[in-house]
């Protein structure tokens, strides 16, 4: 029965298919849409929710947001000062920067919202005075006596705007670059100029919290500490104030800080109490430095590796001196300080500087304050309350700071979450456009609800993957509870001391130091190094956006110049005829610039060829090494039977490298040497021949010799090519000329 209705109902689906096929052709001849441009931006709904187990994941994934919540919101205090912005845009960064993730983001552990290198990015490509208007000062210390966003100074309130104007174009820019597929863009910035850039942003980061430590003022514009560079001026604010140094303030800040970098050590602190780990731990500390991996921001993965998790997922040694339940009170710290900082200044009454009113509450004296929520509204209406809209050339000087905060945001935001995909157990596929499609749609969202620009946090990240997360509803359970605090507790976050959230940043900013990398860099490769000291000492001198485009400029600069010396062998000529095969790991190589090669050449009796194997493709920024190394053999004083050029290594050859071999050939015509070209692949052998078809008509295939054969089949014919033109090839060398200069110069 079923065997003779099988097919009748295909035969039935074939006709339905068919008739589909022919109504949807007849109704889209009119109208045709490239498959390109139906990328679906929001995949509705989001895979792992169709799959979503409530009983088993949900718990885990509301408890692990909160508790990224409730580590937020100290932070994202803190950071807001280190962007020169009043805390409560912190808080808004962190409760609006974490939702479009749940709907956009392709990682089940990131959590996005403001962190100490987007903040301290954001604080120092902010133009100091609109375009329109000198005298409105907008720079990092605008917002130093502004608290609430209803109590904004004038020339606060315009520096909130550009703020917000940023993160919106940031967003865009983002957004635009994922929807395109051209998340590879991110590339431009190495990895050596990254971590340069992180590692002297710290420096820079915590130079601008020494006065809240300190409990004195910052530089101002007239004050004789100010020389426009931010480390220098910071620094010598501290020289120059010295004598005005509060000692409650000090005594509160260094026993934060303490509290802090005790908390963060925990583990051990907890075990060398104990008494157990005296005997183990230098030997498992040292087995394990040896299997740390570095992420792209050169971070090693050990550190987000929260669980005591080795890089195949299994737990380490029993006796290793962590715990996964220590690990994660030691990430509790922050918020720890931030309720005892309330808790003594509410009934201590410590004489020390607080954050002041966060939201203005006044006018309702219920618990719940949804006032303290941020609304929707244009970025510019903070500086049109009070009649200074940014112009178009506001939006303008924009532009570099916005491409600058959104590619290093995503390059920062992608290398976490690739870190934590390696340890982690979701089995979600990381989609590199995707997620700078997701990180676009949060600084939009933050550019229009009152935040500043975000990325992926790494300490974030890894409490909520340590306390149990699977996918991305735990980053809605970590917004909610932010959005709570704002809420319901922010007339206690008036308490808090400002020196709190300068301590919270400096020990924050202390695993962003990676100094200890320049040293690998040092050991695996010198142009790597120098790029990254460039970067390093770049942030620190210079100003942040400048910083950068010097940076990415020193790298470019080393990619462009960079080649691989090609090798050469000399074949005897009497060896290729004894001899039935010969490969390449039967010669001996030189490199080009080696004088023993020379040597050996001048040294040589009989007939020998040259080959030699080029290493780099034959583009522009190769070309004149291409040429200086042909020049040298073409001018050698013993004339080689022949030259053969193994391209087995050349990908591409583009119009300045085809014009070299061109001109390599007529300079190896007049030397009476044969050139010819070996291993040619398909893209250069079509290079060729389309240079015969619509350039000058030459037939550059024959003219080169060019051939896909081997290179064994190429030196297996030189005998009898030899013996045809003999006479041609005497040993009688040529009138010498300036040869030492010609063959040993490097």
């Amino acid at each position: 029965m079923s065997s003779s209705s099988s097919p009748n109902a295909t035969n039935a689906r074939i006709n339905d298919n068919i008739m589909n096929n022919n109504t949807s052709s007849s109704s889209s001849n009119t109208t045709t849409t490239s498959p390109f441009f139906k990328r679906q931006m929001i995949p509705c709904p989001p895979k792992y929710l169709l799959n979503y187990n409530m009983k088993k994941i949900f718990l885990k994934d509301i408890v692990a947001g909160v508790t990224v919540g409730f580590m937020a919101v100290p932070q994202a205090m803190s950071y807001a000062t280190v962007a020169g912005l009043p805390p409560v845009f912190g808080l808004y960064n962190a409760f609006i920067g974490l939702l479009p993730y749940f709907l956009f983001g392709s990682s089940a552990y990131l959590i996005t919202g403001p962190t100490a290198v987007m903040s301290i990015l954001v604080d120092g490509t902010i133009p100091k005075h609109p375009a329109h208007n000198v005298t409105i000062h907008t720079g990092a210390d605008a917002c130093d006596m502004s608290h609430t966003a209803s109590e904004l100074s004038l020339d606060c309130k315009v520096r909130v705007s550009m703020a917000l104007t940023l993160s919106l174009m940031a967003g865009i820019f983002q957004i635009l670059l994922g929807y395109f597929k051209l998340g590879i863009l991110s590339d431009l910035m190495s990895s050596p100029v990254i971590v340069g850039f992180t590692s002297g942003a710290a420096f820079l980061i915590a130079s601008t919290q020494f006065s809240s430590i300190l409990g004195i003022s910052k530089c101002k514009n007239h004050e004789p500490c100010y020389h426009g560079l931010p480390l220098i001026d910071n620094v010598s604010n501290i020289f120059e104030k010295f004598h005005t140094i509060d000692g409650d303030t000090l005594l509160f800040g260094s026993c934060a800080v303490v509290i802090l970098i005790a908390f963060k050590n925990l583990p051990y602190l907890i075990e060398i109490i104990k008494g157990k780990c005296c005997n183990n731990y230098d030997d498992n500390n040292n087995n394990n430095m040896n299997t740390i991996h570095y992420d792209q921001l050169g971070h090693p993965n050990i550190d987000l590796d929260v669980n005591m998790l080795n890089e195949d997922g299994d737990k380490k040694n029993k006796n290793t001196p962590t715990s996964a339940r220590l690990n994660f009170f030691s990430k509790l710290g922050p918020i720890t300080l931030l309720v005892g900082s309330i808790l003594c200044m509410t009934f201590l009454n410590w004489p020390i500087k607080t954050v002041g009113s966060v939201c203005d509450t006044s006018q309702d004296k219920s618990i719940f304050h949804s006032e303290c929520l941020p609304t929707i509204m244009w970025p510019s209406s903070y500086a049109e309350k009070v009649g200074y809209p940014l112009y178009a050339e506001d939006v303008v000087n924009l532009i570099g700071p916005a491409i600058a905060v959104a590619l290093v945001g995503y390059v920062e935001s992608m290398s976490i979450a690739k870190t934590v995909a390696k340890i982690g157990s979701s089995k979600t596929r990381l989609d590199s456009n995707q997620e700078l499609i997701a990180l676009g749609a949060c600084n939009l969202l933050c550019g229009l609800f009152s935040g500043y620009p975000v990325t992926g946090s790494f300490s974030r990240t890894a409490v909520n993957h340590a306390s149990g997360a699977k996918t991305q509803v735990a980053s809605v359970a970590a917004a909610l509870t932010v959005g709570v605090a704002l809420i319901f507790f922010t007339p206690f976050l008036q308490h808090v001391p400002k020196v709190s959230l300068a301590a919270i940043v400096i020990v924050a900013i202390l695993k962003l130091i990676k100094l200890w990398t320049a040293i690998k860099y040092f050991h695996l490769n010198r142009r790597d190094f120098f790029v990254f000291l460039v970067s390093f000492l770049a942030t620190l001198i210079l100003n942040i956006q400048p910083a950068l485009v010097v940076a990415v400029l020193t790298s470019w600069v080393f990619h462009l110049v960079k080649f691989t010396h090609s090798a050469i062998a000399i074949v005897n000529v009497q060896n290729i005829v004894s001899q039935t095969r010969l490969e390449r790991d039967d010669f001996k190589w030189f490199a080009e610039d080696d004088p023993d090669l020379y040597y050996n050449i001048m040294r040589t009796k009989e007939h020998f060829a040259l080959v030699i194997k080029i290493r780099h493709s034959l583009e522009f920024s190769t070309a004149q090494h291409f040429r200086t190394c042909l020049e040298r053999i073409s001018r050698l004083d013993q004339i080689p039977a022949s030259v053969i050029l193994d391209f087995s290594s050349v990908a591409h050859v583009d119009v300045t490298g085809l014009e070299a071999l061109i001109d390599a050939l007529n300079a190896f015509k007049e030397s009476e040497i044969p050139l010819q070209i070996t291993c040619a692949s398909a893209p250069v052998y079509n290079t060729f021949q389309n240079a015969t078809n619509y350039a000058d008509g030459k037939n550059h295939v024959n003219e080169f010799q060019a051939s896909r054969q081997s290179l064994n089949g190429v030196l297996q014919e030189i005998p009898n090519e030899l013996a045809s033109r003999y006479t041609a090839l005497t040993k009688t060398k040529r009138t010498p000329g300036k040869i030492e200069e010609d063959l040993f110069s490097p």
